[in-house]
């Protein structure tokens, strides 16, 4: 597990029947735990009453669409960081 990514959130295997007692595999890795953690913290974020994340461009050029989600992975850094204590 990669402690950068936390590993993946929602890791599934299929199997799907071949014939004659076999089968064949997929793996699927799903999205990473640093991924989920951001979508949750952007929306606490969006739902919250006064949310900081709107469509207008600050002085520095970025929307504040890329401040949230820069935000949101920094929230998710943060909680790989304290789970990986």
């Amino acid at each position: 597990m990669s402690k950068e990514t936390g590993g993946p959130a929602f890791p599934r295997v299929e199997r799907t029947y071949i014939g004659d007692g076999n089968f064949d595999e997929y793996h699927y890795e799903g999205m990473t735990l640093r991924d989920y953690f951001a979508i949750k913290a952007l929306q606490g974020e969006l739902s919250s009453e006064h949310p900081e994340v709107g469509i207008f461009c600050d002085s520095d050029g970025k929307t504040r669409y890329e401040k949230g989600a820069d935000a949101a992975y920094k929230w998710a850094d943060a909680m790989l960081k304290e789970r990986n204590k």
